[in-house]
């Protein structure tokens, strides 16, 4: 099944992007630019995401690839911290009617 890279928001360096599967989010990425040509991405394995603890090296190996082309972990400018999260709840500021 196809997975979607989706762009939330962008700063001048760094971004944070979701990683769909049809229509649903598994993972966020929180990716940081480093100056020096290094990226640090936080991955956030979501709740209910189906992703194993042995299948993070091949996510690992998809973000690096199809994501960041410019930087590996191989050459030692890409970093990856990878925590699992559960979500507490949503919270909104309520709408007010124009009633």
């Amino acid at each position: 099944m196809q997975r979607d890279f989706v762009r939330i928001f962008r700063t001048p360096y760094s971004e944070r992007v979701l990683l769909q599967q049809a229509g649903k989010d598994l993972v966020s990425l929180d990716i940081h630019y480093i100056l020096d040509g290094h990226v640090a991405v936080t991955v956030v394995l979501l709740e209910g995401c189906g992703i194993a603890d042995d299948g993070v090296p091949d996510l690992l190996a998809y973000i690096d690839d199809k994501l960041l082309p410019e930087v590996s972990l191989e050459e030692d400018t890409l970093v990856f911290s990878v925590v699992r999260a559960t979500t507490v709840d949503n919270y909104v500021r309520e709408q007010k009617s124009l009633k």
